[in-house]
């Protein structure tokens, strides 16, 4: 039986006990391994098990705890976050230029330069629309492993905006001639911002989710 004991700090209860939660929810983290006590501004954790469960489970906290550092200070901070950071916070890769297409549309003032997102969309409004560009890029990998960065961009923003799933927009962009299969590939025929501003009806009061 091996046993890791650590110190986490989190500021104040209301966070230590935040803290814990993204934790025992965290990839890779075993909650029956664990005993956590949170002690003034710090959570104190204990790691039971075998050498190899205890070392696995130590590191998912540590990365647990260094993303939750990490989403907390872009709260705090607003404004902007590293692309990088922003993947690790969700968990899985989304289109970047996407993300920045549908905040636009939705309202907000949005660029990336040198691998930075800046906006002023609320934070969780941005996690939230990264998330759904995430999940609709894993179901389309998953139909057309080698579509375009274009029709990813365009079909992922989409499904998002109309609150459709990814074969709905596709099988509607195909009737009407938007995208085209050349082998393996799927291709976007025409600009696909221009061709989102138009599908997703810029200016028709679409709102925040």
């Amino acid at each position: 039986m091996t046993t890791f004991k650590f110190a986490l700090s989190c500021g104040d209860r209301g966070k230590c006990l935040e803290l814990l939660d993204s934790i025992l929810n965290a990839k890779g983290v075993r909650a029956s391994l664990i005993r956590a006590e949170v002690k003034g501004d710090k959570i104190v954790i204990t790691v039971f098990g075998n050498r190899v469960e205890a070392l696995q489970t130590r590191y998912a906290i540590l990365r647990a705890y260094r993303e939750w550092r990490r989403l907390n200070a872009w709260m705090e901070r607003g404004k902007y976050v590293k692309l990088n950071d922003l993947i690790k916070i969700i968990g899985k890769p989304f289109p970047t230029d996407a993300l920045v297409e549908v905040l636009r549309i939705l309202g907000s003032d949005a660029h990336v330069k040198g691998g930075v997102l800046y906006t002023n969309a609320p934070n969780d409004v941005v996690i939230n629309i990264a998330k759904e560009l995430a999940a609709s890029l894993e179901q389309l990998i998953k139909v057309k492993p080698k579509a375009s960065y274009s029709a990813k961009c365009l079909i992922t923003s989409l499904a998002m905006l109309q609150n459709k799933s990814v074969q709905e927009i596709m099988e509607e962009l195909r009737s009407e001639g938007f995208v085209e299969e050349e082998g393996h590939r799927l291709l976007v025929t025409s600009e696909w911002r221009s061709l989102l501003r138009k599908l997703a009806g810029e200016g028709r009061g679409l709102a925040w989710r």
